[in-house]
């Protein structure tokens, strides 16, 4: 799970479900051909960061992100999916849901990112990517969307992922954990 994003061992590592079909039989599709796969983390608190990092499985040679979209909530939108009164897990989401919330045109459901590296995709290979904001940025949660049909064959991983703070004007580590 997500849990693996903040072990600090570059050998474990978080993966896109890779199941054919979706729970509620959506779609016809299997779950690595979406064309988009994401992950969100909780910082449990709403918290100020100048920097993420993310590195993709540090093996295997696939599945790492390079076209890239990153969002920040202090809470979730009021579009996105619920059942009844809670709000769904991203990985509760039938196709149609996932598909309406991630796509990138017209989105009123998430809004505008705080990243988007669409026109300087990243290098598809296992060096850490860095995000540097020149004006720091707050959320609780932070949600992670990645084209996986750019240059990896549907499905994504993440053997790394770090919130940052400046600390006294330099560039530390988070001071929290995520969820």
């Amino acid at each position: 799970g997500v849990a693996f994003l903040k072990d600090e061992d570059p050998s474990t590592f978080w993966h896109s479900d890779y199941s054919n079909s979706y729970s509620d039989g959506t779609s016809g599709k299997k779950k690595g051909q979406d064309g988009l796969q994401c992950f969100m983390v909780d910082m449990a608190e709403v918290c100020s960061f100048d920097r993420i990092t993310y590195a993709g499985r540090s093996n295997g040679g696939n599945n790492w992100a390079t076209k890239v979209r990153v969002y920040a909530f202090e809470e979730l939108p009021s579009g996105w999916p619920k059942d009844g009164d809670t709000y769904k897990a991203l990985s509760a989401l039938s196709y149609t849901e996932k598909e309406d919330l991630l796509k990138k045109d017209d989105n009123t459901v998430l809004g505008t990112p705080i990243f988007d590296n669409n026109d300087a995709a990243w290098a598809s290979d296992q060096n850490i990517k860095t995000i540097d904001f020149t004006e720091a940025k707050s959320g609780r949660y932070i949600l992670f969307v990645a084209d996986a049909t750019s240059s990896t064959n549907g499905y994504l991983t993440c053997s790394d992922f770090h919130v940052w703070q400046k600390l006294d004007g330099i560039v530390a580590d988070k001071p929290y954990f995520l969820k």
